[in-house]
């Protein structure tokens, strides 16, 4: 059984990452990837400061899709005003 937490952490992964989440995301938290692969399999958890690096890569995901829904509303509003 896959518990919450570990649920969670492939989530945050895939979204961040896609299917092949646990290599890239081992790299951006500057982590070996066998640890990350220990939390995929629920035999060890993030530790706390993990989770506020998880948010924070989130949190930047997040500006940047932000800032492509504003180029894409710009380039709506280009095209409408043709």
């Amino acid at each position: 059984m896959i518990d919450p937490p570990t649920r969670l952490l492939r989530v945050v992964g895939e979204s961040l990452y896609g299917p092949s989440w646990q290599t890239p995301l081992a790299e951006a938290l500057d982590l070996n990837v066998r640890t990350v692969q220990r939390w995929a399999r629920s035999e060890r958890q993030p530790s706390l400061d993990t989770w506020l690096r998880l948010a924070a890569l989130v949190r930047h995901r997040r500006a940047d899709l932000e800032d492509i829904l504003d180029a894409i509303a710009a380039e709506r509003q280009r095209r409408i005003k043709r």
